[in-house]
């Protein structure tokens, strides 16, 4: 049986592969095909990426749970117990209570797919280590790209509201102090 040069195995070296995407497609930019990779994963760094790998399942499952309860909890709080909401007394409670728990779930839902991404980071890298398979590594290390880069891209969207809220909080004030003399 002949080996099409074009077909994809993992035990190719790097510069006789396709380049695939974190989707299992080729990539669509053009790479050195002199590229050499020199690096290699000692037993060591195996037994570190394997533990790696159980840490972040269980903290995804964690956050998973994590999540279910939050909602939970909080459907319970905004919308079985009315007369327990802050906004009982304005009579505002089932509409408060509505529009915060809707509120809570979008929050949560923020924070399900960088959750989910671990979880199958955690995942793809254990099959990569039992099955000594390089293209799981790859989409394992494809799903741990997207879960940091989604993260700093939401601590960076909560600092930019801090300011905001921190800003307007002192201009407020300072209209405040101005209009009491």
């Amino acid at each position: 049986m002949e080996s099409n040069e074009n077909e994809f195995n993992p035990q190719q070296p790097n510069e006789h592969r396709p380049e695939q995407s974190a989707y299992g497609q080729p990539d669509q930019h053009v790479t050195n095909p002199s590229f050499k990779s020199k690096l290699e994963l000692t037993i060591f760094s195996i037994e570190h990426l394997r533990e790696i790998a159980k840490w972040s399942k269980f903290l995804a499952i964690i956050g998973f749970v994590g999540i279910g309860l939050n909602v939970l909890g909080l459907g319970f709080f905004f919308l079985l117990a009315p007369n327990m909401s802050p906004f009982a007394a304005e009579g505002l409670n089932i509409f408060a209570g509505f529009a915060g728990f809707i509120g809570f779930v979008f929050i949560m839902a923020l924070y399900f797919l960088p959750i989910l991404w671990l979880y199958r980071f955690g995942d793809n890298l254990k099959k990569a280590i039992d099955m000594n398979n390089s293209a799981e590594l790859e989409s394992a290390f494809g799903f741990l790209k997207k879960h940091y880069k989604y993260v700093g891209i939401l601590i960076i969207c909560f600092l930019v509201l801090y300011g905001l809220i921190i800003v307007f909080s002192m201009l407020g004030g300072l209209f405040a102090a101005m209009g009491t003399l």
